[in-house]
Formats: C-alpha cells, sequence, structure tokens
C-alpha cells in the first residue's frame, strides 16, 4: 500500500516540478534588468570624458605601459557604461559582462602595478 501511495504522490507532483523548471528556463531566457541609479552613468560617463582627455592631452609624454593601461581603462569603463544603460540584456549575457569588467579592470590595476615597481623600484 505504501508503494502504491509514493507512486500517487510522485505522479501528482510531477506536472508541479515540470512547471517550475519551465518557468526557470522561461525566466533565464528573458532580458535581466538590472536597476542602476541614473547619476552612476553620469560618473561613469564623466571619468571616461576625463581619461580620454588625459590621454589624448599626454600621449607623446606617456610610455607604452601607460598607454596600454589607460586604453584597457577605457575599455572597461565603455564595458560598465553599457552594462548600465543596456535594459535589453539576459543574465547570462549580463554576468559575462560583469566578468569582463572585472578581468579588465584587474589586468588595469596589474599594468599599473608593474609599471610603478619599474618606475620607481629599479
Amino acid at each position: 500500500m505504501a508503494k502504491f501511495t509514493r507512486k500517487i504522490k510522485k505522479n501528482m507532483d510531477a506536472p508541479r516540478i515540470a512547471a517550475e523548471e519551465e518557468a526557470k528556463d522561461i525566466a533565464a531566457s528573458q532580458p535581466h534588468n538590472q536597476q542602476f541609479r541614473s547619476w552612476e552613468v553620469y560618473v561613469i560617463a564623466g571619468v571616461m570624458a576625463l581619461t580620454l582627455f588625459l590621454v589624448a592631452g599626454s600621449w607623446e609624454i606617456l610610455d607604452a605601459a601607460n598607454r596600454i593601461m589607460y586604453i584597457v581603462l577605457l575599455i572597461t569603463l565603455g564595458l560598465m557604461y553599457m552594462q548600465r544603460r543596456m535594459t535589453t540584456l539576459s543574465e547570462k549575457q549580463s554576468l559575462w559582462l560583469g566578468r569582463a569588467v572585472l578581468a579588465l579592470l584587474g589586468s588595469s590595476v596589474v599594468i599599473f602595478l608593474i609599471n610603478s615597481y619599474n618606475t620607481y623600484f629599479q
């Protein structure tokens, strides 16, 4: 009797479990909208403009490592701006964009530390 009861319960739960899995799949495929404050976008755009003017104004003075660092920083800021302005990104795309921002920002910091070490300690 217990076996029969378990089979009935399992058959009764199967449509509910299938519906939950389908809802998860639909939610994963829909755009992922994060709420960002509008001032964040303006700050990022301002920092991008400041960095662009800094690089353009001192291009001849900067060495190759500094140029690469500032270019990577500009790309990172551009991706951050895009992440906050794009509202049609899925959750997976937003996750990969966030990872790319962190990786590029980390590489910019590493280039800065290497350049600082070469400038002041060698």
